[in-house]
């Protein structure tokens, strides 16, 4: 198998040419990770861009803001995404996750992809937001998530959402 195969595995390490002589010669300023307050708030600017850009969602997607529980007690935010005309199949479930490498992102982040899933599918798409570092230490980012997971699958069927039609966790891989 492929996927397996340490020589398969140690070539995904390897810069593609055409990316590195791009990222060679584009001149691209490094980000300064010396303030962090300021780096969050270039952050800020550069989400509200992109929200600003994405526009209105798409009239066949009902967009709600939710809040799901931890195990610790807190409450994190979550957005989910349905069809207005579910498929008569059923919808799948589908839970996504930011990217930002545990330091940056929210729900926002998967707004886009998540509209395109339930245009496309009919699925009901779950966006959840983590606790972030440096404010929250490891392992708050990962136990979070799995919270929302399971909350998503017990919530499912009150969302229309069927997942013995589809199940599927996926989210954007981004470091700070």
């Amino acid at each position: 198998m492929a996927l397996l195969d340490r020589d398969y595995l140690l070539s995904l390490g390897q810069i593609d040419t055409e990316l590195k002589t791009f990222l060679d010669t584009a001149n691209l300023p490094s980000p300064n990770y010396d303030n962090l307050d300021d780096f969050m708030a270039i952050v800020e600017k550069s989400d509200a861009a992109a929200m600003a850009a994405l526009g209105q969602p798409p009239l066949e997607v009902k967009q709600t803001e939710l809040q799901y529980p931890t195990e610790d007690g807190s409450k994190m935010r979550a957005k989910l995404f349905q069809p207005l005309n579910p498929p008569k199949g059923g919808s799948p479930l589908i839970v996504m996750y930011h990217g930002g490498g545990f330091c940056i992102g929210n729900p926002e982040g998967e707004e886009l992809t998540c509209n395109n899933f339930v245009q496309a599918f009919g699925a009901v798409c779950v966006s959840a937001a983590y606790r972030l570092v440096p404010k929250f230490k490891f392992p708050h980012a990962p136990k979070d998530a799995w919270d929302a997971l399971k909350w998503a699958a017990a919530n499912a069927k009150s969302w229309g959402a069927d997942p013995s039609v589809g199940f599927v966790v996926g989210g954007t891989i981004s470091w700070c």
